[in-house]
C-alpha cells in the first residue's frame, strides 16, 4: 500500500523570532562624540550668560560715571571765568587770573565765581599769615565755603571761610602765595580740577577742588 507524499512543514509566522543585532562599537562612539560636543557647547553657553550677567551692571555704571563726569565738566566750562558783578574789580575773571587752565599732564582747571551775593571788597591789607580778611560786605558769604583772593597784579589765594560777620571773614587753608593791599577782591569760588588719563584723551570721572580735594564722582 502506497503513502502519498507528505509536504514539508513551516514554522506558523506568529513563532518566528528576529534577533536584534544591537549597537556596534563605532556607533557608540560616534553618538557619544555627538553628546560630548553639543554638552560642552550647552556649558560654553551657560557660562558666557554668567559672564555677561556679572560683567554688565559695571560696564552700565562705567558709563553713567562718564556721562556725569562730562555733564560736569561741560557745566564747570560754561561757568568759566564768571568774574566780578561790582566793585572796582568787576568783569570777567580772565582779566585777572586763567579761568581755563590746562596742565602738563593734561589734567584741565577751571575757575568761576559761584555767588552773586558772596563777593566783596578788601578794606584793610591782608598779610600773608593773617586769617582775619576786613571787608565791605561779608554777610552773603558762608561758613564752610570757598573763596578766591585776587587784585589786578595776578596774585591768587584760594581759601577756606571758618567764620563770617558783616565787615569780617575768618579764613584758613594752604598757606597764602600772596599779600593783599585794601582794594583786593575775595569772592566766594569754585576752582575744580579734572584729571585726564595716561594718553590725556578721556576725562576720568573724578574732580577735586584745588583747596581741598573732594572727589565728586566715586
Amino acid at each position: 500500500m502506497k503513502h502519498a507524499p507528505s509536504c514539508p512543514s513551516y514554522p506558523s509566522p506568529s513563532f518566528v523570532s528576529f534577533v536584534s543585532p544591537g549597537f556596534t562599537l563605532l556607533e557608540l562612539l560616534i553618538a557619544t562624540a555627538i553628546m560630548t560636543t553639543v554638552g560642552c557647547a550647552f556649558v560654553s553657553l551657560i557660562l558666557s550668560a554668567q559672564s555677561i550677567a556679572r560683567t554688565q551692571p559695571e560696564a552700565a555704571d562705567q558709563q553713567q560715571r562718564a556721562r556725569m563726569a562730562v555733564q560736569a565738566l561741560a557745566g564747570d566750562v560754561a561757568r568759566a571765568g564768571g568774574g566780578l558783578d561790582r566793585g572796582a574789580n568787576a568783569g570777567p575773571l580772565a582779566r585777572y587770573l586763567p579761568a581755563l587752565e590746562v596742565a602738563p599732564d593734561g589734567s584741565v582747571t577751571v575757575r568761576y565765581l559761584s555767588r552773586r551775593s558772596a563777593q566783596a571788597t578788601l578794606t584793610a591789607g591782608l598779610p600773608r599769615g593773617e586769617t582775619a580778611v576786613a571787608v565791605d560786605a561779608g554777610g552773603g558769604f558762608a561758613a564752610g565755603s570757598s573763596a578766591l583772593v585776587f587784585d589786578r597784579t595776578g596774585c591768587r589765594d584760594l581759601v577756606r571761610v571758618t567764620d563770617v560777620t558783616e565787615t569780617l571773614l575768618v579764613v584758613g587753608g594752604a598757606p597764602r602765595t600772596c599779600a593783599y593791599a585794601a582794594g583786593a577782591s575775595i569772592a566766594e569760588a569754585e576752582a575744580r580740577t579734572y584729571p585726564t588719563d595716561s594718553q590725556g584723551l578721556s576725562v576720568v570721572g573724578a574732580a577735586r577742588v584745588e583747596l581741598a580735594p573732594v572727589p565728586v564722582f566715586q
